[in-house]
């Protein structure tokens, strides 16, 4: 293997390449942005929650190529504390940027961005009853997903999931594992068909592993062989 294509292969090996944000954003973002980087194709950027808005306005109206579609609003529990992930890109060619802001976790507030985007609404409301971060200024708070009454947030990390709710269907699972995966004792009858449910019907063995009985016709069934909904 000669030089070059050693030094391909190690790159390759090493993930995609970083490079510095493109000058363009750079100048449009100026002191509001902490950090950025071209990566995999992909622009990341992390700013401070104060600066989202502006941030977003800049890159979504104020580039030459504007990164105007909002894909999404996540949000993620890290090390590093409670996350706001904003997915941005371009209509036209498929490019996209995610701008990362990192809030308190003891009192996580960012603004809102309802006035770049309507559908930021829906996505700011759900991060918010599943992580807690209150979007400052948002017109419509209410929950999303979950019951005005439920307590604590769902996909934070600390989240202590609740045994019993009465809007939770019984998960014996959870409230009782060693009962639902302790082995079951044999019952000493020939019927198992390998599925864990008794089969009345059994094959010309003989030995109660029998086929299901299939009966010649079945009421609805048409004989076109053609599919109905």
């Amino acid at each position: 293997m000669n030089g070059e294509a050693q030094a391909t292969t190690e790159e390759q090996a090493a993930g995609p390449q970083r490079e510095p944000a493109p000058e363009a954003v750079l100048e449009a973002l100026g002191d509001r942005l902490l950090d950025g980087r071209m990566e995999g194709g992909v622009l990341w950027l992390n700013v401070r929650a104060a600066d989202v808005p502006p941030v977003l306005e800049a890159l979504s109206r104020e580039l030459a190529e504007p990164y105007e579609h909002l894909s999404d609003i996540a949000g993620a529990d890290t090390a590093e504390g409670l996350q706001v992930v904003y997915h941005l890109s371009r209509l036209m060619t498929g490019a996209m940027a995610v701008v990362k802001t990192t809030v308190s976790r003891s009192k996580p507030q960012a603004p809102t961005v309802t006035q770049l985007w309507k559908m930021a609404g829906w996505a700011e409301r759900e991060v918010a009853e599943m992580f807690g971060v209150e979007f400052v200024g948002h017109p419509d708070p209410r929950k999303l997903l979950l019951p005005d009454d439920w307590e604590g947030f769902p996909l934070r990390k600390d989240y202590v999931y609740p045994l019993h709710h009465p809007y939770l269907s019984p998960d014996p699972l959870r409230e009782d594992p060693a009962s639902v995966l302790a082995p079951k004792p044999d019952s000493g009858r020939d019927t198992d068909n390998g599925s864990g449910r008794d089969n009345p019907v059994a094959d010309d063995t003989g030995s109660g592993r029998g086929i299901t009985a299939i009966p010649d016709k079945i009421v609805g069934a048409t004989e076109d062989n053609g599919c109905r909904h």
